[in-house]
């Protein structure tokens, strides 16, 4: 019998590799499952980046929101004294 690379795509598939012990089959349910896992730890990254993004985008906003009012807060504190002067 001629090596893997050297069958049509029938012969390939029905060959006694990838049914018997050893064979094929358990190779290509390895690789299934190695990309299987890979696919969903990819995507749990890429939430836990967009989470963390997220979460800083939120704390950026706060800061600025703070300074936003110190700002304010001086700006009419200084208005009311020079109408008071």
């Amino acid at each position: 019998m001629p090596p893997p690379f050297q069958r049509s795509w029938p012969e390939l598939f029905t060959a006694a590799e990838w049914t018997g012990s050893g064979g094929y089959c358990e190779y290509f349910f390895i690789m299934i499952v190695a990309l299987s896992i890979a696919v969903e730890v990819t995507r749990q990254w890429r939430l836990t980046q967009q989470r963390a993004l997220l979460v800083e985008t939120e704390k950026a906003k706060a800061a600025l929101s703070f300074l936003k009012g110190q700002i304010n807060e001086a700006y009419f504190s200084r208005r009311i004294t020079k109408i008071n002067a």
